[in-house]
């Protein structure tokens, strides 16, 4: 019986690891370095501020400070640091076999995606696809959107990040994160509905209005899909028909769409003025809201399909 030969990084799997240099300067200048120069596009401060640890919703900084993460790591946390359900799955996970690539099979994404259509709404033909982050799903969603409208100009809104990769960086409506190069063709910036600080204050009306003259100045009409950001959410729409270039909604005719919005502002105003007596007020405040905001996508996306002449 011949005994099999130990691989040859056998030895050095119980070595300590490199040991890690926790000065925030060095810390910044081997990012600035080695790394890529567009993770300087957005940094929370001059001075890094360099995270060592977390656990539950805090995070503990390089000289051992307490941080509470309201922001969730860009919502990549969603669950809190060190879930102990998390941590444990991954570990079980990694003690079997850490990757497995497409040519081949395993059987956890098949039932993962099966678990995720079960929650989905029925009457559709889902199927899931798995990427590695955002601007990957921005780019699968256009590509979509593309296909099954056989259109190619896509709607995004100032102000909104969709990522550092070439179509999703065309997509992002920020000037920092753009490179001096000619960008993707086909994506057209339009104001974002700011109801807080906007620049057509908080009513709905003149956003969209600004929305129609953009469609009708600076495409042929014929979209792909909305990119939106906002009420808490991204999503693309893909419409089904050409619209002709003329024939989009009027956007300053009062309706459901301004009601909603209206409705919207005036629930927070309440809120903020009353403030949450209890966890029932709080959720019946958080509960109404959302359906506000459901009912508020769906006019706004009826009102983009429309095919009335402007009035």
């Amino acid at each position: 019986m011949i005994e099999a030969s130990p691989p040859p990084w056998a030895e050095t799997m119980h070595q300590d690891p490199l040991p890690l240099d926790w000065h925030p300067a060095r810390i910044a200048e081997r990012r600035r370095a080695f790394l890529s120069p567009a993770l300087g596009t957005f940094t929370a401060y001059e001075s890094p501020l360099v995270w060592r640890r977390g656990s539950g919703a805090y995070l503990w900084d390089a000289d051992g400070k307490r941080h509470l993460d309201a922001m969730a790591q860009n919502v990549c946390i969603s669950v809190g640091y060190r879930h102990p359900g998390v941590d444990a799955a991954v570990r079980a996970q990694l003690d079997e076999i850490q990757h497995v690539t497409t040519v081949y099979a395993h059987p956890q994404p098949g039932q993962f995606a099966e678990e995720l259509v079960a929650r989905l709404p029925v009457g559709h033909d889902w199927v899931v696809h798995f990427v590695n982050s955002g601007a990957e799903a921005i780019d699968l969603a256009v590509l979509v959107a593309r296909l099954h409208t056989r259109h190619f100009e896509v709607l995004t809104l100032r102000d909104a990040y969709h990522g550092m990769h070439f179509t999703a960086m065309a997509a992002t409506g920020i000037g920092a994160a753009h490179q001096p190069l000619p960008p993707a063709p086909g994506f057209v910036n339009v104001i974002a509905p700011h109801s807080y600080r906007g620049l057509f204050g908080a009513d709905a009306p003149p956003y969209l209005q600004e929305l129609s003259r953009m469609i009708g100045s600076a495409t042929s009409g014929a979209l792909a899909a909305l990119m939106a950001l906002g009420l808490g959410a991204w999503w693309v729409r893909a419409r089904r028909r050409r619209a002709p270039r003329a024939a989009m909604v009027n956007p300053a005719a009062p309706g459901a769409t301004e009601t909603l919005a209206r409705a919207i502002a005036s629930l927070d105003a309440e809120f903020e003025r009353k403030g949450a007596a209890n966890a029932d007020a709080r959720a019946a405040y958080e509960g109404r809201r959302r359906e506000l905001k459901r009912e508020l996508s769906a006019e706004l996306a009826t009102a983009l399909d429309s095919t009335s002449p402007l009035s």
